[in-house]
């Protein structure tokens, strides 16, 4: 589970995923009158976007989840990680020479 959590491939999964929703967020108005939404979509359309909560995309579930899976994402790369930068850090291999 761990190594799951520190994935670099999900980092990069879930910043698609949200750019992507994003995207969807900005084309489609958020929080219209549902007769505006009649005007402009389909039945089909409506449907499945209100189904999908993207109406209200930045308040839905699935939009918080991945919100919520990339901070631990992240929260777990950075728990993982730090100690070893920061040992890099305090001791660098490479001393700057003085006859800059």
């Amino acid at each position: 589970m761990w190594n799951f959590f520190i994935s670099v491939k999900l980092a990069i999964f879930t910043l698609i995923i949200l750019a992507i929703a994003s995207i969807f967020g900005t084309i489609v108005e958020q929080n219209q009158p549902p007769e505006k939404y009649h005007q402009i979509y389909e039945d089909w359309a409506f449907a499945l976007m209100n189904r999908i909560n993207l109406f209200d995309m930045y308040h839905s579930w699935w939009f918080l989840a991945l919100l919520v899976l990339f901070t631990v994402n992240l929260t777990c790369c950075t728990i993982d990680r730090f100690p070893k930068m920061l040992r890099v850090v305090r001791n660098p291999k490479t001393k700057l020479d003085g006859n800059l």
